[in-house]
């Protein structure tokens, strides 16, 4: 399919700020997600969102606030950024990589908490020592956070093959 000429220049905009910007500046405002966010809009525009339409302007203007780089045109850049992926996410089934940790390592902190709490208490009343069930407890707790982050990254992966991830 034919890229848009608003594509194509915006495309050629981010390139050049990825030049012209130092590397720790183009982390902080995350020029890659600009990127995906833009390739994402230019295929929903296809399909006649009509808000992803109106999110193209916003996002030209987003480039502007970039170069300009005074405080409020940083703290617009982010307030756009955040309802395009809000857009992003809830009409088009887009996630991000911190939406998909936020969901999943709460999750396995609640498992390995829970099981660290009764693997403590089941070797306390063994051995006599009811302070290992403190132990279980920061062990659960690192294994669920562990397991959230591995589900979370599998996940995100599995998302990236279906192109869903921003």
């Amino acid at each position: 399919m034919e890229k848009s000429e608003w594509y194509k220049e915006t495309t050629d905009v981010i390139q050049k700020l990825r030049i012209e910007m130092p590397y720790k500046a183009v982390k902080k405002v995350k020029l890659e997600r600009i990127e995906r966010i833009v390739e994402h809009v230019e295929s929903n525009v296809a399909i006649g969102c009509v808000e992803c339409e109106q999110s193209k302007k916003i996002i030209k203007k987003m480039l502007g606030s970039i170069r300009e780089g005074n405080q409020e045109s940083i703290k617009t850049y982010w307030k756009d950024m955040s309802n395009i992926l809000n857009h992003l996410s809830s009409v088009h089934q887009l996630y991000t990589l911190e939406d998909r940790i936020a969901f999943w390592v709460p999750i396995g902190m609640g498992i390995g908490i829970g099981t660290g709490i009764a693997l403590g208490a089941v070797f306390g009343r063994i051995h006599e020592n009811m302070t290992l069930m403190a132990i279980g407890l920061v062990i659960g707790n690192a294994f669920g956070m562990s397991l959230g982050v591995a589900v979370a990254f599998v996940q995100t992966e599995v998302l990236k093959s279906k192109n869903q991830i921003i």
